[in-house]
Parts: C-alpha cells; sequence; structure tokens
C-alpha cells in the first residue's frame, strides 16, 4: 500500500466522531479528499477542524444529514453529485440505537430505518458515481459498517419494519445483520463491475455510541469500557477494508480483526438476502 492514495474522492457518514472520525483520519492522512456526512453541524465543523489540524494540506467538506430523513438523504448524495463525477470510497459509517420503540413517517422501526435503508438508499442515490469508471483504472469500494450483533438477530421476513415483537437489541441486532445482506446483494449486482463491496465488524468501542439509548445499555458502556476498543482500534478494519489490496478476489465478505470472518447462517441465506433487497425497493420507492 503505497503511502499516498492521489486524486481519490472518499465519503464517510458519521464521520465526525467515534471510528468514522478515525476512519476519516486515515483516509486524509493517505490523501483521499474527504465528504464528511454528519447530522449535527457544530460537531461536523469541529471534526473537519481537528482533521486539518493532522493534515494541513487535507481537502474535507462536510454536508449535513439526518438519515432516518429520506429526502435528507436525497439532498446529501444530489449535492455530491453535483461536485464529482466518481467516487472511489463510500464508507457507511453512520449508527443508531432507539431507546424505545420509534417509528419513520414509512412505519419502520427507527434503529432500521437509519442503519439499513439509510445505507441503501444512499448508496443507491450515489450508485452513478460509484459505477464510474477510475482514470487509473483502480477498484471503487464500498464498506457497511456491521456487527457481530448480528448473530442476534431474529428475522420475520414478512415484518423486515419490525412492527411486532419489538425490542430495541432486536432492532439493531437485525439491522446490522441487514448491512452484511446488503453488502452480500450489491457485490453480487456489481460482480461484473470493478467495485468492491464488504461489510465490517469494528468491535466493541469506547465510543459515544449507546447513548440515545436505555439506562442498561449506557451502563453497560460505561462499566465496560476498560475492555472495549478505542475508536482508532475499532476503524483499523474499516480502513483495512478501504485500502487493502489483499481483497481482490472477496468482494462480499465480511471482515472482522481484519480478517475475513464467517457471519451466521442468516446473514449467508440468500433467500432472505433477496426478500431484503425487494422490501427495501419498495419501502425507498426505488428500483436498482
Amino acid at each position: 500500500m503505497s503511502n499516498q492514495e492521489v486524486n481519490k474522492v472518499a465519503v464517510v457518514t458519521g464521520a465526525n466522531s467515534g471510528i468514522g472520525f478515525e476512519t476519516s483520519r486515515a483516509l486524509v492522512e493517505k490523501g483521499y479528499e474527504l465528504v464528511m456526512v454528519c447530522r449535527n453541524e457544530q460537531k461536523a465543523q469541529a471534526a473537519k477542524s481537528q482533521l486539518l489540524e493532522r493534515v494541513e494540506s487535507a481537502n474535507i467538506s462536510y454536508i449535513l444529514c439526518d438519515f432516518i430523513d429520506p429526502e435528507q438523504i436525497q439532498n446529501a448524495a444530489e449535492q455530491i453529485r453535483f461536485s464529482y463525477t466518481s467516487l472511489q470510497l463510500l464508507v457507511n459509517n453512520h449508527g443508531y440505537l432507539a431507546a424505545t420503540e420509534e417509528r419513520d413517517a414509512r412505519n419502520v422501526e427507527s434503529t432500521i430505518a437509519v442503519n439499513h435503508l439509510g445505507y441503501f438508499l444512499f448508496t443507491y442515490e450515489l450508485r452513478g458515481l460509484l459505477l464510474a469508471p477510475n482514470t487509473d483504472g483502480s477498484e471503487t469500494r464500498v464498506v457497511n459498517v456491521a456487527s457481530e450483533a448480528h448473530r442476534g438477530a431474529s428475522v420475520d421476513t414478512s415484518d423486515f419494519a419490525l412492527t411486532k415483537k419489538y425490542s430495541n437489541w432486536k432492532a439493531y441486532s437485525n439491522s446490522k445483520l441487514y448491512n452484511i445482506l446488503f453488502s452480500r446483494s450489491l457485490a453480487q449486482l456489481w460482480r461484473e463491475e470493478n467495485i468492491w463491496v464488504f461489510s465490517v465488524h469494528p468491535g466493541v468501542i469506547r465510543s459515544n455510541f449507546g447513548q440515545s439509548s436505555t439506562w442498561l445499555i449506557k451502563a453497560f458502556w460505561k462499566l465496560g469500557a476498560l475492555f472495549m476498543k478505542s475508536n482508532r482500534e475499532g476503524a483499523e478494519s474499516s480502513v483495512y477494508a478501504a485500502l487493502s489490496p489483499d481483497l481482490s478476489q472477496s468482494s462480499g465478505a465480511y471482515i472482522k480483526d481484519k480478517k475475513i470472518a464467517q457471519p451466521t447462517r442468516l446473514a449467508n441465506s440468500d433467500q432472505i438476502a433477496d426478500k431484503l433487497w425487494k422490501w427495501s425497493e419498495e419501502v425507498c420507492g426505488i428500483k436498482w
């Protein structure tokens, strides 16, 4: 891997904190032009300033987007399409864990709406830039941040929106399973294109994740902090999936600790993946 990757553009969602910030740091240090997609402007500006302190010559911009809102997702993607003709890297990193049952305007549980449909629709809206060939012939990559939490998923294919038998951890686990299924399906869809798609498990991270969730999960994160990875350590698998040359034959793989790992039987189900894809298209009102 060379020290500098020039003339490459990366889009990172949830880039202002946690592993999103550390992933962004690694990319600008490699010479990538960075587009940060963040929910809060003050935090986005602060993160941009911190990155520029580390790499003064970095080309960094940010776009605001709340991934619960399809219109904001489409507007954010439109701004990126206006500014660029191609993208070399998309890291879908943003994540959410609701404390109590919430639903978006489509009656989809909010954790699933943000974590899965946010990835699905945003990638769709940027597909033209991702599919545009790179002038140097190099591949484009899509990295979807999933989690080992997918091992706790329990899926009813007639109720991907989780309108029944709700718990906030089930919603999160299912959303992470959906990230892996989406990655596998996208890799298959683009198998003839020069695009590599991966899902990654960052590890259990000392971060502000879960602060929107229940007191029990907040307490777990606080008490377990000594045994958790740092944000920089947690970003290592995302950066590996984004930059490593060792993954050329592995599009669609699930990566953990910078190695290809085996997800669950549900995550490898083509039948569930196909049904999830069709449901996601219907809910988002799109057709790939």
